[in-house]
């Protein structure tokens, strides 16, 4: 699987849980999404570092 495939899986498992969550400290959807937006893209640019992809 490369990055892109991984990122894809990851978003489809996680978002809804991770905005659930993100929600219950901004107290506002549109943060809690953009919050949860920059964590996908961190993770998609520190995936090389994984040890255990």
């Amino acid at each position: 699987m490369d990055k892109k495939e991984v990122l894809e899986l990851w978003i489809d498992q996680y978002t809804q849980r991770l905005v659930r969550l993100a929600y219950t400290y901004t107290k506002d959807w549109l943060k809690a999404e953009d919050q949860v937006q920059e964590a996908f893209v961190k993770a998609f640019y520190s995936m090389d570092q994984l040890k255990n992809k």
